[in-house]
């Protein structure tokens, strides 16, 4: 059998599952800022697309415009739309408010995007019962730590490694004042690349919007839709194999300027069982080995993003329990070998 192939990094390249089925489809996205391509095969000549990175991962943005130098101006701002809240939510640029957050142990003067995403996520925290959790980056630090040493290691950290790592884990446990944020235990720290990409793609979406674009598909780590393609049939997406992202699994018709998100054990692993990723049970403190992904879709791409990261790490019927109680969403949950596919 196949081994997967062991990554660390504290990147927000959760996944690469969701493709645009179309012109762009085979097309390896490139890692540079800045990249923007004219049309493409199969479409026409007023259909650009600008390729770059965003967050640590590979992101696009396809867009009609009425002409070259519009959506060169139009991929200009997006840009530093870019730029502007990677300096907020990253995790590896060292001057960002995030970094400076987790250093800290506060933020006096907030950014208003960062009290935004964090309040968002202390309410998605209690619509899940506290399966999506932010305060989770002492667990990827145990878990890198423990996995970059020089001999190689299947299992995870033991028990009182994870019960140490587990006393700095708790949302509720972060405060929010009207400009400032703070942990009440020192030593605390959140990520948010499980909702951060979903919001910069809601964010380049409204920018569109702004710029009177009306179709379009943003793609920064999450996709969103806007109108529909040049045929003026709806936005394809083709959702790859968990297992196997050379092959696609299922097909999925964005509507009413939908987005989808994915999330998968298998995107990140850190060692060749594979028993071992970033989705962690944030109750136990072990990577979640309940299904082998989740797709969501929903009216914004933040929502997506954080409810398929949410309900990767819950079980089957806690999951589907969560979601009969949220509206305008769907789910497709791949399940364990032996399992159908379960979708609402």
């Amino acid at each position: 059998m196949k081994k997967n192939k062991t990554i660390i990094s504290n990147k927000a390249n959760k996944r690469k599952t969701i493709h645009f089925i179309g012109a762009a489809i085979a097309t390896i996205l490139l890692p540079s800022m800045g990249s923007y391509t004219k049309g493409s095969i199969l479409l026409n000549k007023s259909m650009y697309r600008w390729r770059g990175n965003a967050l640590g991962t590979d992101a696009s943005i396809l867009i009609e415009a009425e002409d070259e130098i519009t959506a060169k101006y139009i991929f200009k701002r997006c840009e530093r739309e870019i730029a502007r809240l990677e300096n907020i939510f990253s995790l590896y640029l060292p001057t960002s408010a995030l970094t400076r957050l987790n250093r800290d142990g506060e933020i006096t003067n907030s950014p208003p995007e960062l009290l935004e995403l964090v309040s968002a996520c202390i309410r998605l925290g209690d619509l899940t019962n506290g399966a999506f959790d932010i305060s989770i980056q002492r667990l990827w630090d145990l878990y890198a730590k423990h996995f970059s040493a020089k001999y190689l290691k299947h299992s995870g950290p033991n028990e009182k490694e994870l019960k140490t790592a587990l006393e700095l884990v708790d949302y509720k446990k972060i405060n929010l004042t009207r400009h400032g944020i703070s942990f009440d235990n020192p030593g605390m720290s959140i990520t948010l690349n499980g909702i951060a990409p979903g919001y910069i793609t809601d964010k380049l979406t409204n920018l569109l919007q702004n710029y009177d674009i009306t179709n379009a598909l943003v793609d920064i780590g999450e996709t969103r839709a806007l109108g529909k393609k040049l045929s003026n049939r709806p936005w394809e997406i083709g959702i790859v194999q968990f297992e196997n992202p050379q092959k696609f699994d299922r097909k999925i018709v964005l509507k009413g300027n939908k987005a989808v998100s994915s999330s998968s054990r298998h995107a990140m692993i850190f060692e060749t069982t594979g028993h071992n990723h970033h989705l962690f049970d944030r109750f136990s403190g072990k990577s979640a080995m309940y299904n082998n992904g989740v797709t969501v879709i929903a009216p914004t791409a933040a929502l997506a993003d954080a409810l398929s990261t949410a309900f990767s790490v819950m079980p089957r019927d806690k999951a589907l329990s969560c979601f009969e109680n949220i509206s305008g969403v769907n789910v497709i949950i791949s399940t364990l070998e032996g399992y159908p596919d379960v979708v609402r």
